[in-house]
C-alpha cells in the first residue's frame, strides 16, 4: 500500500518537474523571438 503511494507521489512530482521544465522552455523560446 505505501509503495504504490511512493510511487504515485514520484510519478506526479516527475510529471510537475517536467511540466516545469517544458513551461521554463516555452518562456525562453518566447523571449528568443
Amino acid at each position: 500500500m505505501f509503495k504504490s503511494k511512493l510511487a504515485k507521489g514520484a510519478v506526479i512530482v516527475g510529471s510537475l518537474a517536467l511540466a516545469g521544465v517544458a513551461n521554463a522552455n516555452g518562456v525562453v523560446i518566447l523571449l528568443q523571438v
